[in-house]
């Protein structure tokens, strides 16, 4: 089985992203009214951190148009730009999943050595599905908490 990314999952990223620049920007507006820091120094600092994130944004960009993943029986590749990385289903131990309603939004496989996150793939919970069938622990995560 083959999964391609979402076609909505660059739009989604870039949601999440804007929505991490709206709480740090609350943040500095809060010491900015409590007189913590100037107007100057946190626009300076605010504009820097933009800057800095700026190639992981891109990076995420990238990954959204050269990921693909193909599952079969006995393992797991993930296509990249830099290649592909395959994986024995047999070596995962947890999993961790993120839930709204009846879909599965997001879900980490862990092993013993090494972590894999699915998240904006399209059929998610049918990828849920097939995975977990070779996975013993699976555990809900709550909304709130970060995956």
């Amino acid at each position: 089985m083959v999964f391609q990314r979402s076609r909505t999952a660059v739009f989604r990223y870039l949601g999440k992203r804007l929505e991490m620049a709206l709480g740090l920007g609350l943040i500095l507006v809060v010491t900015v009214i409590e007189n913590i820091l100037t107007s100057t120094v946190a626009i300076t600092f605010f504009v820097a951190v933009l800057i800095i994130r700026l190639p992981s944004v891109k990076k995420g960009f990238d990954e959204f148009s050269y990921t693909q993943l193909t599952l079969n029986k006995d393992t797991l590749t993930i296509t990249t730009k830099q290649g592909d990385t395959e994986y024995q289903l047999d070596d995962f131990k947890i999993m961790l999943y993120k839930k709204r309603a009846k879909a599965i939004t997001v879900f980490v496989l862990m092993s013993e050595n090494d972590g894999v996150k699915f998240e904006y793939y399209q059929h998610m919970n049918e990828l849920f599905d097939t995975l977990s069938k070779s996975v013993m622990l699976r555990k809900e995560i709550p909304w709130w908490q970060r995956l």
